[in-house]
């Protein structure tokens, strides 16, 4: 799926809610990953 930067803000509060909501570790771990990919 390719994001627009303009949805990027929203489709990550989308995505962090739904994960965090069901798996509050998972989501943390995984936020913690693509922030070191996105910011390397």
């Amino acid at each position: 799926m390719v994001l627009i930067k303009n949805d990027w803000n929203f489709y990550i509060r989308w995505e962090f809610y739904i994960r965090f909501q069901f798996s509050p570790q998972l989501a943390i771990l995984y936020y913690f990953i693509m922030f070191m990919i996105f910011c390397n």
